[in-house]
């Protein structure tokens, strides 16, 4: 045979045999068809919850592609700055601070070179829940730096109530 008459012939043997699997489940399911669907949707959901997880990671897969890939960019807010600690940052305060947690003094310090640039708000996303073993008069300085100043907020509320204000 040559390869255009295989061709053909493979194409109407698979459209023959796709005619006949429809015909087959259409006497075999009648009218229960949406039924056997529906039951196999719920099994599919019921694996998914407790083994596959698939679903969760498609909506998270699809709503970083719908961020990445948004049309309308929004431009960000000029008056609004984001200070981050990252590693860069670790390494370069780790000659004069050590490792993290760093001193809260850091922290007041920051807070006071902030102020100079009058802020309308500063907000701590940083949990100061225990008070500094090693350093009292660290803690003691950031508390008075944190009383001075009105416009300094603290995302965690959990702080212990003599060192930290919470939002008002």
């Amino acid at each position: 045979m040559a390869p255009l008459e295989s061709s053909r012939y493979l194409r109407y043997k698979l459209n023959t045999a796709r005619s006949a699997l429809a015909n087959f489940l259409a006497r075999k399911l009648k009218r229960n068809f949406y039924l056997y669907l529906a039951c196999a949707l719920s099994a599919f959901a019921v694996l998914d919850v407790l083994f596959l997880h698939q679903i969760v990671e498609m909506r998270e897969k699809s709503y970083d592609l719908m961020i990445r890939n948004r049309i309308i960019q929004p431009k960000p807010d000029p008056a609004i700055v984001i200070v981050d600690i990252d590693e860069a940052s670790l390494a370069a305060m780790a000659a004069d601070y050590g490792r993290w947690p760093w001193p809260r003094q850091v922290f007041g310090e920051f807070v006071e070179r902030l102020e100079a640039q009058k802020p309308k708000t500063i907000v701590f996303d940083i949990l100061f829940s225990d008070p500094d073993i090693f350093n009292s008069d660290s803690d003691n300085y950031f508390n008075e730096v944190v009383a001075t100043n009105s416009n300094l907020f603290f995302h965690f509320c959990d702080c212990p109530k003599n060192m930290m204000r919470s939002a008002r």
